[in-house]
């Protein structure tokens, strides 16, 4: 959240480079081919790269005007390692690995957060402006590229399938790795013949014609281009080259063709460096401001996570007492001391339902709630009483849920240092936290 208060959002880009061509660089193998040409396409477009495609930039001597990151994992911040990024734009989202907003960047942005409690932070303390998300960071920097007004999207690196037998470009992190962890016995060749037959890749449409391989995963990407492409008839997608699978809606343009256009560096330049002074005065304005609502938001917050917790922990000490009642009974619970304890049962979980329902906390505890197939799989069939089943089965639904806001509660207040600790709600009636 404190990010959200700090950063400024893509919102302040809109447009910025209406009618100028872009040039989306991925870390495809084919990038390879086009990598010396990097910095002459610089001239001529503004240049987007997702993160594994940056150090193969930096290396051809393009510094690329934005770099977009959407990966939360550790592994994929390793892409990044021993590159220079102070010359960079970071473009991402709040769930970044935390490292990564600890490089130095000549400027960052974020766009809307991909998941529920980010977006619902900044929706109240300063709203990003949104991107598409298509399950890879490609998916998200196309969409930037037309979010930045540019109506001609060239694509290199874009494969989406294994051309030439290879998963990513020369040099990098993954090829890399796999030079390194390479033996007589098990070379890094080998390793490149076995993971597309690991990841049970098959052969589709190559974009040259042909047939080339292609795994699931890369096949869902495709999908989400052909959808895109089909719905934006006002943006024209063209592949730098025809390595690849082929995606319908993309066509295919020379290299020389997009060297042939008239140089736009300086024009882009000047409007970048514009649009920074406009940015940093309007965002340094609001500053005070922005903190205020942070510290309120917080609070709220921490309110309604204190709620959620004490209804969950009301709602489980009431279905174990119940279960415990019915288990002694051993007889209907209409003509048995259970009812009074199952009615009150019933009525706490009903409690939380209302809270969860309500319109502040809705929010909150929609980026909380568990796997309900899980827990159901978690809470045994009782075909002698379904009455014990479905307590058992809410009761393990709200303890799950209480632990869940527990925890949160505590990350929370560990670093706003402001409330009593919070540990006591994590020890209420079986709430576990995950630390």
């Amino acid at each position: 959240a404190t990010l959200t208060a700090e950063i400024p959002g893509i919102n302040a880009l809109h447009r910025l480079f209406e009618g100028v061509p872009a040039l989306l660089v991925a870390a495809g193998p084919s990038l390879d081919s086009i990598k010396a040409s990097l910095k002459d396409l610089r001239e001529r477009c503004v240049i987007v790269a997702v993160d594994t495609a940056l150090r193969a930039c930096l290396d051809a001597g393009c510094v690329p005007d934005f770099v977009l990151a959407v990966d939360p994992q550790f592994w994929n911040a390793r892409h990044l390692d021993h590159v220079d990024s102070a010359s960079c734009t970071l473009v991402s989202e709040l769930a970044l690995w935390p490292a990564l907003w600890q490089r130095p960047w000549k400027e960052r942005f974020l766009f809307s957060s991909l998941f529920p409690l980010g977006s619902w932070l900044e929706e109240r303390i300063a709203p990003k402006g949104r991107l598409a998300a298509g399950g890879s960071v490609a998916t998200s920097a196309w969409d930037f590229c037309r979010y930045l007004g540019c109506r001609t999207i060239y694509l290199a690196g874009l494969d989406l399938a294994y051309p030439f037998g290879r998963t990513h470009m020369r040099g990098a992190t993954f090829e890399e790795r796999s030079l390194e962890s390479a033996t007589r016995i098990t070379p890094a060749e080998y390793k490149s013949f076995l993971l597309p037959r690991m990841a049970q890749a098959r052969r589709v449409e190559a974009r040259a014609g042909g047939a080339v391989l292609c795994d699931a995963r890369m096949k869902m990407y495709i999908a989400w281009f052909q959808r895109v492409f089909a719905e934006d008839r006002e943006t024209v997608s063209l592949s730098v080259g025809a390595a690849g699978a082929a995606i319908k809606g993309l066509g295919t343009i020379a290299l020389k063709d997009i060297l042939a256009l008239e140089s736009c560096r300086g024009l882009l330049d000047r409007k970048r460096s514009e649009r920074r002074r406009e940015t940093e005065r309007e965002w340094k304005a609001r500053e005070t401001d922005r903190r205020e609502i942070m510290e309120k938001t917080f609070e709220t917050l921490k309110e309604k996570l204190r709620e959620l917790t004490d209804s969950c922990s009301l709602a489980v000490d009431a279905c174990q007492k119940a279960l415990e009642a019915l288990g002694d009974a051993e007889k209907a619970p209409e003509s048995s001391a259970a009812k009074p304890l199952v009615d009150r049962a019933f009525a706490a979980c009903d409690g939380c339902e209302a809270l969860c329902a309500s319109e502040t906390a809705r929010d909150i505890a929609g980026f909380l709630f568990p796997d309900t197939d899980s827990i159901e799989a978690g809470v045994p069939e009782d075909k002698g009483n379904k009455l014990r089943w479905h307590l058992a089965w809410s009761q393990a639904l709200w303890r799950e849920l209480g632990s869940s806001a527990a925890w949160q509660l505590e990350v929370i207040v560990k670093n706003t240092q402001g409330m009593e600790g919070p540990g006591r709600y994590l020890k209420q009636v079986g709430f576990k936290t995950n630390t």
